[in-house]
């Protein structure tokens, strides 16, 4: 988030039941450092999540403003899928011995 704040609902990404405020990143903030969603939790907004109130600022035409780090197949649950996607076949060989082994012992 660039500018503005807001309360987000991400229950469904995090299982927290409480509303999280995410507010602007500041430049003082991030130093010299690369900017990583996992290091500014605070200040970024992940899929899943459900805006919930925005903060009245003294630009009422843009309460919020942020830039999009990732989408599709780059974002965590995309890389998830695609592993569900490309999975390896089981060797079902080694699966029934393992049952067998299982049964016996």
């Amino acid at each position: 988030i660039l500018r503005g704040e807001c309360v987000v609902d991400e229950s469904s990404r995090t299982g927290e039941v409480t509303p999280v405020v995410k507010r602007f990143l500041s430049s003082a903030a991030i130093g010299h450092q690369l900017y990583f969603p996992l290091a500014f939790k605070d200040s970024s907004l992940f899929s899943g999540g459900t805006i919930l109130h925005l903060k009245k600022t003294e630009d009422l035409s843009e309460p919020l403003v942020g830039v999009v780090f990732s989408t599709g197949f780059s974002t965590t649950q995309g890389l998830m899928f695609r592993e569900i996607l490309q999975a390896k076949a089981l060797n079902w060989k080694k699966l029934h011995e393992s049952f067998l082994i299982f049964l016996i012992f």
